[in-house]
């Protein structure tokens, strides 16, 4: 996720970020990442479930982060008070994104959004088979499945102007989807066709296809022209 911001970021004309907002910061995993690479100077983590200051300390230990437990439809910050906001795996647990999306851009003067494509043909086909199966498994907590397509318009429905989209598939996620595939005859067979689609048709591909990632940066209408 930290590299597909990295890219998206230098794609803009004011890259450098240091005021950094979590929307639904979990443990803050991607906080930490972030620091780690030396990305931003002041954290703020926020999250509606009770146990996000105590997950916080334990991943970013010594670390000065600011966790906040509140509504993230409406956060007490000024307008532009942070250089980034981030909404990573957020918005597909939501049942109506728009007002947290309006309102990460309010506070900050650019929104990075990810989330996984589960919306295509195929996935749409699978989970259909797996509702039938198991129908009480079959949603695992997401209300919305995305495509790029879906998601830029929901960005754009929410008031927000995009700047830069980015596909991706994690290396770590193949390799750990591979070497659980390459033990049943089927999936060495799978292995081997997403690996040849890759070189074929290229990792955008692969991406919106298997089940992938798009990273989306944005920013509020008003911000546009300073990007």
């Amino acid at each position: 996720m930290v590299e597909n911001l990295e890219r998206l970021l230098t794609r803009t004309t004011r890259p450098q970020v240091e005021r950094i907002i979590d929307i639904g910061a979990g443990s803050g995993n991607t906080l930490s990442r972030l620091h780690e690479r030396g990305i931003g100077s002041r954290y703020v983590a926020v999250d509606v479930q009770a146990r996000l200051p105590e997950a916080v300390r334990r991943t970013l230990p010594g670390i000065p982060v600011e966790t906040l437990v509140v509504d993230t439809r409406s956060l007490p910050f000024e307008d532009g008070e942070f250089d980034l906001g981030l909404l990573s795996h957020v918005i597909e647990h939501i049942p109506d994104p728009r007002p947290v999306l309006r309102e990460t851009a309010r506070v900050a003067r650019l929104v990075y959004i990810e989330v996984p494509l589960e919306g295509h043909f195929l996935l749409r086909v699978v989970r259909a088979l797996r509702s039938i199966a198991r129908p009480a498994e079959e949603r695992g907590g997401h209300l919305h499945h995305f495509t790029r397509a879906s998601l830029e318009h929901l960005v754009e429905e929410a008031g927000l102007a995009i700047l830069a989209t980015g596909l991706y598939y994690p290396e770590g996620l193949l390799r750990v989807n591979d070497a659980s595939a390459v033990r049943r005859p089927a999936g060495r067979v799978k292995v081997r066709a997403r690996r040849l689609v890759s070189r074929t048709l290229g990792p955008d591909f692969v991406a919106r296809h298997y089940n992938g990632f798009a990273g989306l940066l944005a920013t509020g209408r008003d911000e546009r022209r300073n990007y």
